[in-house]
């Protein structure tokens, strides 16, 4: 079977559900502290840069 043979299906990622919603929080905090991180390691980012590039 192709995927051409179900073109309902043509649209859909493996695991994808249209209709999720994280009604914990989870994915708000893990995104959050992701942000969050990445922000705080940006200025060492800089430092280091600017260092091996002189």
């Amino acid at each position: 079977m192709t995927p051409d043979d179900n073109p309902e299906e043509d649209n859909d990622m493996a695991g994808h559900d249209e209709n999720f919603k994280d009604d914990s929080g989870l994915l708000a905090v893990f995104l959050g502290l992701a942000v969050l991180l990445g922000m705080s390691a940006l200025p060492a980012t800089i430092g280091w840069v600017q260092l091996a590039t002189g």
